[in-house]
């Protein structure tokens, strides 16, 4: 029985989810930096980037509200993920960057970025996708797969996904044929991966049930190890298209 997430893991999963919806960029039209740092040499890969918060953290903070649900103050919803510079413009001139402007900042950042993974489905190749599959090459494997995909909207409403999943979702499944083709074809040559890449996904998607996340959350997760946390819009296609397959075969997520 999965346990009831505790405060503190829901903030971190929804900054993840936050990071992956927004690509790592910020989430200003006008701005756009990149938040993410590649590693050097010397050092390990960071971010810049900052969770603002529509509606501030405080009360008193900017775009505050007293009478706003504590439990509400933190998550994926309530935030935004700025650059350093547009969150201290957004915090600084409040009654020009109001709630409605900056939930117009995120929807319209969102939908864009999921333009760009749709555009990058049309361009997948067979080292993106070899890529997703070497991931899992030493996984163990984990059964057999069913051979009777289910309902696609049935399953999406089971699982209570929000739209902003959903859409990314059904982009994968919509590719999903080419994954499971690549993968069929390549069993011929690297007998029991299709188990080994099945097994990979159902280890973050079994961790995240057990830890209490949103299903929401562990779709970003499922994300995130699909594309190896790449902010390149063709590997995270490539990896939405064999999320997608394994979705449609009723792999992850309750069917």
């Amino acid at each position: 029985m999965a346990k009831k997430q505790d405060r503190k893991d829901m903030l971190v999963a929804d900054q993840r989810q936050l990071w992956v919806y927004s690509h790592g960029l910020c989430s200003n039209p006008d701005c756009k930096r990149p938040l993410i740092i590649k590693k050097t040499d010397k050092d390990r890969a960071t971010t810049t980037g900052c969770h603002a918060h529509l509606i501030a953290h405080s009360p008193d903070g900017p775009r505050g509200d007293e009478d706003l649900d504590d439990e509400y103050r933190d998550t994926y919803e309530n935030m935004i993920l700025l650059c350093g510079d547009c969150h201290r413009t957004v915090d600084g001139q409040s009654n020009t960057y109001t709630i409605a402007v900056l939930n117009d900042w995120k929807s319209h950042h969102e939908q864009w970025i999921a333009e760009c993974v749709q555009r990058g489905m049309t361009a997948i190749e067979f080292e993106d996708l070899e890529a997703v599959t070497d991931l899992f090459a030493s996984q163990s494997p984990a059964g057999s797969s069913p051979t009777v995909a289910p309902d696609i909207s049935e399953k999406i409403a089971k699982n209570k996904l929000t739209e902003q999943s959903v859409c990314f979702l059904r982009m994968g499944v919509a590719s999903s044929h080419v994954a499971g083709a690549f993968i069929h074809d390549l069993e011929r040559t690297r007998p029991g991966i299709g188990t080994r890449v099945r097994a990979g996904f159902l280890v973050t998607y079994y961790e995240g049930q057990k830890a209490g996340r949103s299903p929401d959350n562990i779709f970003c997760d499922l994300m995130g190890i699909a594309s190896n946390h790449s902010h390149e819009f063709r590997k995270q296609s490539a990896g939405l298209a064999v999320l997608g397959y394994l979705f449609s075969t009723c792999e992850v997520f309750e069917g």
